[in-house]
């Protein structure tokens, strides 16, 4: 009985270990919203283009959301090499 407790408990153990890193989206998504509060839609692209390889379907929703908000600037942004790049990846 002992041992199949132990088994258990490693098992258990293992699947949190396999869980994706749930606060490092959160994080990820705080900071894409801030850019987006300081209006910096040159930064926000910046930190895309770094942090994308670790960006869940969230983190680019919520990306391409706030890049959505810089109407004014919505020209500069999709001629943005940066922006096209971006997009080209998705596709």
């Amino acid at each position: 009985v002992r041992f199949a407790r132990a088994e258990g408990w490693g098992v258990e153990r293992d699947q949190q270990r396999r869980k994706p890193p749930r606060q490092k989206y959160r994080n990820q998504n705080t900071e894409i919203v801030e850019f987006e509060r300081k209006k910096d839609w040159h930064g926000l692209l910046d930190y895309a283009e770094g942090k994308s390889a670790g960006f869940n379907d969230v983190n680019w929703a919520t990306t391409f959301s706030k890049l959505g908000r810089f109407r004014r600037e919505a020209r500069d942004i999709t001629r943005d090499p940066r922006f096209k790049s971006m997009v080209a990846g998705l596709e």
